[in-house]
């Protein structure tokens, strides 16, 4: 039996991305062509290797650690810029 050929197997490389980044979108989107492909190949009536809601439950917590990763990135490598702040306070709350 043939092979079918499977998405996004090509390298995606474009533009001035450094070699780091041009192997992490290969790497994201061959984990995503794979999630696609066994998807499509179980809903042809294949056997798949991985249960639907194994399979639901990893690609979440694979979001998740994305962007809980994202937000502990920000939180410890960015600085917030000290400035200094104006309030105006009315005259009525000053002398009632």
């Amino acid at each position: 039996m043939a092979a079918e050929p499977r998405p996004f197997d090509n390298n995606c490389s474009g533009g001035s991305t450094s070699t780091l980044e041009r192997v992490a979108r290969s790497a994201a989107l061959r984990i995503v062509g794979e999630i696609l492909y066994n998807w499509e190949s179980s809903a042809k009536g294949h056997s798949s290797a991985m249960p639907s809601l194994i399979r639901f439950l990893v690609v979440c917590a694979i979001l998740v650690g994305a962007v809980y990763g994202g937000m502990f990135a920000l939180a410890t490598m960015v600085e917030p810029q000290p400035r200094e702040m104006t309030v105006k306070i009315p005259a009525k709350r000053i002398n009632p």
